[in-house]
């Protein structure tokens, strides 16, 4: 082969190259890093420093949309689906104890559901009074409910699906609840790694 016929063949090859990684970059959505099974992480208990394990909780590929997090190992999941989507209870077990009045839920609707209907929904749990300062940078609409139970419901979107995150608590589990949830909402990563409040 001679000069000529040799630099050619290396700039087709080197054209090749840069079209398909242009295409690959602009095709392909970002995928966070694995993440470990469990950690340790630290939450603050009445003013302390507590060190607890944690486990990963990945949604399943059937789910609407894809997150992951970590929810406290003195915590049970359970899964829930229905119609308008799939999502996630995670009850306090301190102690061993199981107290299915102290949860965190997080739901995602399908990308059939409208905001409308998302919200119908959620006013449905008892979200009928309006929070104007918003708590949270992601959520769209906020509820704060009433009655003897300490009670928070947040509406927010990722790509197109509409999603809740609703938790509820007896006070007297607030200085236990609070930080749990707090670390829940802190591991949360979406697909390409970004956090719930990015």
């Amino acid at each position: 082969m001679n000069i000529r016929r040799y630099t050619e063949v290396r700039f087709i090859l080197l054209i090749i190259i840069l079209l398909n990684s242009g295409c690959s970059s602009s095709d392909e959505e970002p995928v966070a890093p694995e993440r470990p099974e469990t950690i340790e992480t630290e939450i603050q208990v009445e003013g302390m420093t507590e060190l607890i394990p944690a486990r990963l909780l990945e949604s399943p590929e059937e789910f609407p949309l894809y997150f992951s997090t970590y929810y406290p190992l003195d915590m049970q999941v359970d899964t829930l689906t229905s119609e308008e989507g799939a999502g996630f209870k995670t009850i306090a077990a301190f102690a061993g104890r199981l107290n299915e009045e102290a949860q965190i839920t997080v739901f995602v609707f399908h990308d059939s559901i409208t905001e409308e209907r998302a919200d119908e929904i959620i006013r449905s749990y008892g979200g009928n009074t309006v929070d104007e300062q918003h708590r949270y940078n992601w959520s769209v609409t906020e509820y704060h409910l009433l009655g003897e139970q300490t009670g928070f419901l947040a509406l927010g979107k990722h790509d197109e699906n509409w999603f809740y995150i609703h938790y509820s608590y007896p006070p007297e589990y607030g200085d236990g609840m609070g930080p749990r949830i707090h670390l829940i909402m802190d591991e949360w990563r979406w697909r390409d790694g970004s956090s719930l409040s990015a």
